[in-house]
């Protein structure tokens, strides 16, 4: 994976604190293991700064970890524009 482009895990250096308003939006676990392809109206706000990545069309998502062996490893692709992760 490593020579198709770069990973990342999660919202880095992010508290409680910043989720549930703000001007950007993340993708969720469950938007990741329920949809196929991400879906815009199952994302969360999220106060972001000059640290977070910007997803751009065409990135995929990973389930890095679940609670059952099952659930991890499942994606989702980027098919809209302007997700923050």
């Amino acid at each position: 994976m490593g020579e198709l482009g770069n990973t990342y895990t999660g919202l880095s250096g992010k508290t409680k604190d910043d989720f549930g308003h703000g001007n950007a939006q993340f993708v969720t676990y469950m938007n990741v293991y329920s949809n196929s392809i991400a879906k815009l109206n199952d994302t969360d706000n999220v106060e972001i700064d000059d640290h977070q990545n910007k997803v751009q069309y065409g990135d995929v998502f990973f389930t890095t970890s679940s609670e059952t062996p099952e659930e991890v490893g499942l994606t989702s692709v980027c098919k809209q524009l302007l997700f923050w992760l």
